[in-house]
């Protein structure tokens, strides 16, 4: 081992970059492969290099202190005869610059060599950050690469193990016929923006045996482009399921203005007049508006009362949709599913539904060794009520009316 070789050996840089190149004659598939390897031994051997002469067949490089220090250092490269490989044909493996720093040779790292060393990396932890990346670079091989070089060279790195992020979003609408294919009864909506992908829902809906008993189950993706997954969640339960509802009114009201004497301008306002009464909590305001509806058509009206407003009117919703802000269950969501967020749009929908389907096994597998009537944990709050109310005193009034006393 030469002197050089002693001060620059790092114990975390792989065995491999110091002996990429090693001597005349060694050969290489591709000019792009002898390319890498001059980068692996640079950054292994610390010393920075240039070329002279850099085509598709033939390659010179000297170091880069040649003329400053007469450096004798230098390889160069030409096809195998009859052959398409590539061979090291002259080879002078020493220095004399003695310019060998930490930083040497780093400025070859380029996005195509942190896109190769973080291949592997990606296929066990799709989720790891440039920043992450960037401090294993420099921990693991003393390489400091700028931010920049690492984001693209990761997304280099996906666009080859994934395909590229514009060809994914083209593929949901192949996605969009598959799903509809083979999962009849499954609703998939793309939402678009002037041509831009901005919102997708999907609803699978998976069917028992014919021999069974239980109901069809639901399955709900949500994916937005612009917002986060609790931004997409909070707007889609408040605003895309909610407005379901009042579109079939709308639509219900589009297709009878005939029959109920009114203009496309009455129809455009009586439009707008719903949709404000179904975002209105309480019921005195939800009045106001139904007052205005029915001053335009008592049709309408009608219609709107026998479409049960409970379904659609924030006024009448059996439960408390204010006072209560949180988005615990977004964050939660948003931790489960922290690998399928670094992936593409079709792979995360994908991964998402598997992870779903997952759950949802074993949950079936576990619940199918419940012995009791409810659930575990219910079966434990019922046992805990009996126990506190057997002392209790009850008197019946009527059917569905009693008195306890204690």
């Amino acid at each position: 081992m030469r002197a050089d070789d002693i001060i620059s050996k790092t114990y975390s840089i792989p065995d491999c970059w110091h002996t990429a190149l090693t001597k005349k004659g060694q050969q290489f598939e591709t000019v792009n492969d002898l390319r890498l390897a001059l980068q692996y031994y640079s950054m292994a051997k610390k010393f920075d290099y240039d070329f002279v002469k850099n085509e598709p067949k033939r390659i010179r490089v000297i170091c880069r202190y040649k003329e400053m220090y007469v450096c004798p250092w230098m390889l160069f490269a030409s096809p195998v005869k009859n052959k398409k490989r590539i061979e090291i044909k002259r080879f002078v493996n020493k220095h004399s610059c003695g310019q060998h720093t930490n930083l040497s040779g780093q400025s070859r790292a380029s996005r195509r060599f942190v896109a190769e060393q973080l291949r592997p990396v990606l296929k066990v932890r799709p989720e790891i950050r440039p920043k992450d990346v960037q401090k294993e670079f420099l921990t693991r091989y003393g390489l400091r690469l700028e931010y920049s070089k690492i984001w693209w060279g990761k997304e280099r790195a996906q666009e080859a193990m994934y395909g590229d992020s514009y060809e994914s979003y083209d593929q949901l609408r192949w996605y969009e016929q598959k799903v509809k294919e083979t999962n009849p009864g499954s609703y998939i909506c793309i939402d678009q923006n002037e041509g831009r992908f901005k919102r997708l829902f999907i609803c699978y809906i998976l069917y028992e045996r014919p021999d069974s008993y239980n109901p069809p189950h639901q399955l709900v993706i949500i994916s937005d482009a612009d917002k986060g997954i609790q931004e997409a969640v909070r707007e889609y339960f408040t605003e895309a399921i909610h407005s379901r509802c009042v579109l079939h009114l709308v639509e219900n009201f589009r297709s009878k203005r005939k029959d109920l004497g009114l203009k496309a301008k009455d129809t455009h306002v009586l439009e707008n007049l719903l949709q404000s009464a179904c975002y209105k909590y309480t019921v005195v305001e939800w009045n106001d508006y139904m007052k205005d509806i029915y001053e335009m058509s008592p049709a309408a009206y009608e219609i709107v009362i026998n479409y049960s407003p409970e379904h659609w009117a924030n006024a009448f919703f059996p439960g408390i949709r204010y006072g209560h802000v949180t988005s615990n269950v977004a964050e939660s969501f948003n931790s489960w599913i922290r690998e399928a967020r670094m992936l593409r749009i079709l792979q995360m929908v994908e991964h998402i539904c598997k992870q779903i389907m997952t759950r949802m096994n074993n949950r079936r597998i576990m619940a199918e060794k419940w012995t009791s009537y409810l659930c575990p944990k219910a079966e434990q709050i019922v046992r805990e009520h009996m126990e506190r109310g057997s002392t209790l005193e009850i008197k019946q009034s009527r059917d569905d009316i009693f008195e306890v006393q204690s």
